[in-house]
C-alpha cells in the first residue's frame, strides 16, 4: 500500500491528511541517500494527485 501527501503542515501549521494510492508492484531502486524508488500502481492516480506529482516531477 502507498500514502502520499503534498506536505506534512499546511500554511496554518495543521498536519495534512494522507491519500491512499493503493496497491503497487516494486519495479526498482536507485541511490542510497536518499533513495529513489519507482513503484507501479495496479490503479489511476487520483487527478488531483497526478497533477501536484506531475509539477513536482518536471
Amino acid at each position: 500500500m502507498l500514502f502520499t501527501r503534498d506536505a506534512a503542515k499546511d500554511i496554518d501549521g495543521l498536519v495534512m491528511p494522507f491519500t491512499c494510492l493503493g496497491t503497487v508492484d516494486y519495479v526498482k531502486h536507485e541511490g542510497a541517500k536518499p533513495i529513489a524508488i519507482t513503484w507501479k500502481l495496479q490503479r489511476e492516480m487520483p487527478v488531483s494527485v497526478f497533477t501536484s506529482a506531475n509539477a513536482v516531477a518536471r
